[in-house]
C-alpha cells in the first residue's frame, strides 16, 4: 500500500458550494456564506463539517460531511438546504469527489437561538493522489 494525499474534503465542499450556489438564479442563493465555522450576523450560511472515513481502495476513501444550512426564515432555510442537497448530488466530477454513496435530506434542527437550520449528511467516495 502506498502513501496516499488525501484531499481536504472541507475546503472543496466550500469552494464547490460557494461557486455553485453563486451560479444559482434562486433569490435564496444570494448572499449565502459557505464556511467551516458560523459567523454571527450572516443571515444565510452553509457550514460544512468532515467526519472523516476509511479508506477503500488504493485511491479511494469515503469522506463523510455534515452539513448545517441556517437562514432567517423557515421557508429560506429550506428552499436552501433543498438546493444544496441536490448540489451535492450533482457533484461527482472526479476532482475529488468521484461519487456521492447517501445523501440525506435536510432536516430541521431546534435549538435555543432560535434561528431556522437545516442540518444534512452525505457520503462522498474521494479520490486521493498518490505520493
Amino acid at each position: 500500500m502506498s502513501g496516499i494525499v488525501w484531499p481536504d474534503v472541507e475546503a472543496a465542499a466550500i469552494t464547490y458550494l460557494t461557486a455553485a450556489l453563486a451560479a444559482r438564479p434562486e433569490a435564496v442563493t444570494t448572499g449565502v456564506r459557505v464556511s467551516r465555522a458560523q459567523v454571527d450576523g450572516t443571515a444565510r450560511q452553509v457550514i460544512v463539517r468532515d467526519d472523516g472515513g476509511p479508506r477503500i481502495g488504493d485511491v479511494r476513501a469515503t469522506a463523510r460531511i455534515g452539513v448545517r444550512v441556517l437562514a432567517a426564515t423557515w421557508a429560506d432555510c429550506a428552499d436552501l438546504s433543498a438546493l444544496v442537497v441536490a448540489l451535492i448530488g450533482a457533484w461527482p466530477d472526479g476532482r475529488p469527489v468521484v461519487a456521492v454513496r447517501a445523501l440525506t435530506r435536510g432536516y430541521p434542527v431546534a435549538d435555543d437561538s432560535g434561528v431556522p437550520e437545516r442540518y444534512l449528511t452525505a457520503e462522498l467516495v474521494v479520490r486521493g493522489t498518490t505520493l
